[in-house]
């Protein structure tokens, strides 16, 4: 370890503050404020670490500092990598900067005439295709992400909240923890029969992380959580922002797939977006454990996802999911 590495302050705050200062000039732009506030639902903005927008000889950026433990079972490096892959491949912002000591990403930021998308964007069949075509583009992107397998991935979380001082779980979802791990344990053996070769996920599959423009274009945001998987665990995810039913769920399934979407996929549809719920649901129940993290919105959000995963536990038929995948 670098005796820079070292005297590296321990806070986000004071992390953020240094990259900032490191980038000279560029902090000195009028306007930049604070940093942008931390929002769960129904965006997901500012979860992972403080964001700054500033002006840098190249234009507007954000600096990006990471929380401590919030990329957790994954890191730094990973999401730097994965970040800069998407930028260079024309579906992600460009990275300016990668400050490893800070643990900060500068990346160019998308200005006029882009935006984030909302639900209302992909009542549009061309839009929603453009949507899957970017998620597939990255699938094909030809990277090399960590290979983590999904119950690696909870189980780490779930092991790492149980070990902390937490908040008890939501009573509305009458369920315990271990009663979720034994969902999800179901839920993997059954999807361990998928057979198509695993693809580089997005794995931040919320609305709040795609932009668009005029023209229907499309960019993602947030590669950090990238790992190799089942191209259909970022459709189950992404279900939960474009689908109210099955009909929506089978036109999204059609829009990737290319052909009328099968029982089969159908069922891991919703079985990953089953596991994504849990998942980030944990996440957050860490995050209510950690200084740099907590906050009522980490807590409402936990809630909401598992409230969600025990309401599709009760209206899907999970036998024949479990049979049919």
């Amino acid at each position: 370890m670098t005796r820079q590495t070292q005297d590296m302050p321990v806070t986000t705050k004071a992390r953020h503050q240094t990259a900032l200062e490191r980038l000279g000039t560029a902090t000195e732009a009028e306007g930049r404020g604070d940093a942008l506030p931390a929002i769960a639902m129904p965006m997901h903005m500012g979860l992972d670490g403080l964001l700054t927008g500033i002006e840098g000889d190249a234009g507007a950026q954000i600096v990006k500092t990471y929380h401590d433990g919030s990329l957790y079972p994954f890191g730094f490096a990973e999401a730097s990598r994965a970040t800069r892959h998407a930028g260079a491949a024309g579906l992600g912002p460009a990275v300016v900067a990668v400050q490893e000591e800070t643990r900060s990403l500068i990346t160019m930021q998308f200005g006029a005439p882009w935006r984030m998308a909302s639900a209302k964007d992909f009542l549009d069949p061309a839009m929603l295709a453009a949507l899957v075509d970017a998620k597939k583009d990255w699938h094909e992107a030809g990277f090399a992400a960590p290979e983590l397998s999904p119950a690696e991935e909870f189980e780490a979380l779930l092991a790492r909240w149980r070990s902390r001082d937490a908040a008890p779980l939501p009573v509305t979802i009458r369920m315990d923890d271990t009663g979720i791990a034994q969902w999800i344990t179901r839920i993997l053996e059954a999807l361990s029969r998928v057979t198509e070769a695993p693809v580089p996920l997005h794995g931040e599959n919320t609305l709040s992380n795609v932009l668009t423009d005029d023209q229907g274009n499309i960019r993602l945001l947030d590669f950090d959580r990238c790992v190799m998987g089942d191209a259909f665990r970022d459709l189950g995810a992404l279900a939960h922002e474009v689908c109210v039913d099955d009909d929506d769920r089978a036109r999204l399934i059609a829009a990737y797939a290319g052909a009328p979407a099968t029982a089969s996929q159908m069922a891991r549809l919703k079985l990953w977006g089953l596991y994504d719920d849990a998942l980030w649901a944990f996440w957050a129940l860490i995050g209510e454990t950690e200084a740099d993290r907590r906050g009522p919105e980490l807590y409402k959000y936990a809630a909401n996802r598992l409230v969600r995963f025990r309401l599709h536990l009760s209206v899907f038929d999970m036998a024949r999911l479990l049979r049919e995948v």
